[in-house]
């Protein structure tokens, strides 16, 4: 069963180029920049799967918000790590 994890975005944009940062700062691996901001949601999606995939784990969904408040979180459906079947389903150790 996946479990729900929230996660702040911290997004900055360089003064001197323009380039956009997103940060992850519970997660400090997880760092995505270039020069257009719409191009790096995508990026960061990718990203984390991979970084969590890396760590045992799955990645069923991810939903990125900004809020009115410009805060912006990164929401996760996450299979915790452990044995994975096909199509990254848990395997059910008694069969």
């Amino acid at each position: 069963m996946p479990e729900f994890r929230r996660y702040p975005l911290r997004v900055e944009q360089s003064k001197l180029d323009g380039w956009w940062f997103v940060f992850v700062d519970a997660l400090p691996e997880l760092v995505v920049f270039g020069p257009n901001y719409d191009d790096l949601l995508g990026r960061l999606r990718s990203v984390t799967r991979n970084v969590l995939r890396a760590r045992g784990e799955t990645v069923t969904d991810i939903e990125i918000t900004i809020v009115e408040s410009s805060e912006a979180a990164m929401a996760l459906w996450v299979v915790p790590g452990g044995k994975t079947g096909v199509m990254g389903t848990q395997l059910n150790g008694a069969l």
